[in-house]
C-alpha cells in the first residue's frame, strides 16, 4: 500500500481475507488492481491496469 501511495496513487478498496488481499486504486484516469494470495510454492501476486472512464 505505501508503495502504490508512493507513486500517486489513491487506494479505492482493500479488501483484506484469511489467504488474500485485493487493493483497488486510481491515478489520474489510471486504475489498478493488486491481489496477492499464496500458491503452492510460494506466493502470486497479480497487477492489472485500465483506463477510467473521464
Amino acid at each position: 500500500m505505501n508503495a502504490l501511495a508512493q507513486g500517486g496513487w489513491k487506494t479505492l478498496s482493500k479488501y483484506e481475507g484469511r489467504f488474500s488481499v485485493n487493493v483497488m486504486a486510481k491515478r489520474g484516469n489510471e486504475g489498478v488492481t493488486v491481489q496477492v494470495s499464496p500458491t503452492g510454492s510460494g506466493t502470486s501476486i497479480s497487477v492489472t491496469t485500465y483506463p477510467l472512464p473521464r
